[in-house]
């Protein structure tokens, strides 16, 4: 059981050991931001959301970055049939997990960010359960044109950040 009495889902990853360099980490969480608004509205988390962007990509960036992962999302959850399981951006404990779900995701941005297109589609495809994905594989490619280059962030992502914000 974690912190807040729940236990991890069965195929949970611990994040570090995913693969995911820090750029894909911060868009893992700033992803997870934006989806517990769409789960409790009422916790504003779009705003944490967008802050953690413009922390991470600037000023300029940032906000565009934002958006972009907000189409991503959307694109995604019509396409998609079932519920798509993430975890807590608040718990520290269910922070440095990662679902099934999660995973394909930030797989098809890293893949999409290392120009391999057919295993971008590949996880997509996984990701949509089979429904339409030329929307969310659209919406990928807007997001990674505005992240840096992947040798900027070549270096493996070792520990996950801890985020003090809307607690």
């Amino acid at each position: 059981m974690t912190a807040h009495d729940h236990p991890p889902a069965g195929k949970d990853l611990l994040l570090k050991d995913a693969g995911f360099d820090i750029v894909e980490c911060r868009l893992l969480t700033i992803s997870r931001y934006f989806l517990v608004s769409y789960t409790k509205p009422q916790t504003l988390a779009w705003e944490t959301a967008f802050d953690l962007s413009c922390a991470d990509f600037g000023e300029r960036d940032g906000p565009a970055v934002g958006l972009s992962v907000v189409n991503m999302l959307r694109a995604m959850r019509e396409s998609r049939k079932t519920m798509f399981s993430f975890n807590n951006p608040r718990c520290p404990e269910c922070g440095r997990r990662i679902t099934d779900c999660e995973r394909h995701l930030i797989a098809s941005i890293k893949a999409a960010r290392n120009r391999k297109s057919a295993d971008a589609r590949m996880e997509v495809l996984i990701l949509c359960e089979g429904f339409d994905t030329g929307r969310v594989i659209a919406a990928i490619n807007s997001l990674v044109a505005l992240l840096p280059p992947v040798k900027a962030a070549r270096a493996a992502f070792r520990t996950v950040p801890t985020v003090k914000r809307l607690q």
